[in-house]
């Protein structure tokens, strides 16, 4: 599916996150689990994806190969030129709240419910590796 949503809008959104709600989102688990749902949301609200990136399903639940890598080399930090729009802003305040009193795990095992990635995940025994993208 091809969008013409930015490439580095996820990057803007992780940075977003982890500037916003440190005490909250505070590793690499939970912002991959938050950004994975906020991306599910959108496309239930909207029909379509909030970030052109698409996540895999990978065993601890979904998973955005850019952001594991930038997180594999900087940590949390997350460096950009994307400005968010005012509406996007709007969306993750307003969506993020009912998943930041998740831990991370509980993120993990919710994101396990969702179900793009139990599709995704089809034919995987639940510890073998998938790097098969999700369609939401």
């Amino acid at each position: 599916m091809k969008t013409n949503l930015p490439k580095d809008k996820i990057i803007a959104v992780a940075n977003d996150l982890v500037t916003n709600y440190p005490n909250q989102i505070d590793d690499h688990i939970k912002v991959q689990k938050i950004l994975y749902f906020l991306d599910l949301d959108y496309k239930k609200k909207n029909d379509e994806p909030f970030f052109s990136d698409q996540f895999e399903a990978w065993i601890y639940g979904p998973v955005s190969r850019r952001i594991f890598s930038i997180i594999r080399e900087n940590g949390l930090v997350f460096k950009t030129d994307y400005e968010l729009s005012d509406d996007d802003k709007k969306f993750i305040k307003k969506d993020v709240k009912q998943y930041l009193k998740y831990d991370s795990f509980d993120l993990v095992l919710l994101s396990h419910q969702s179900q793009p990635w139990i599709e995704a995940r089809k034919g995987f025994p639940s510890g073998e590796p998938c790097t098969k993208k999700i369609k939401l």
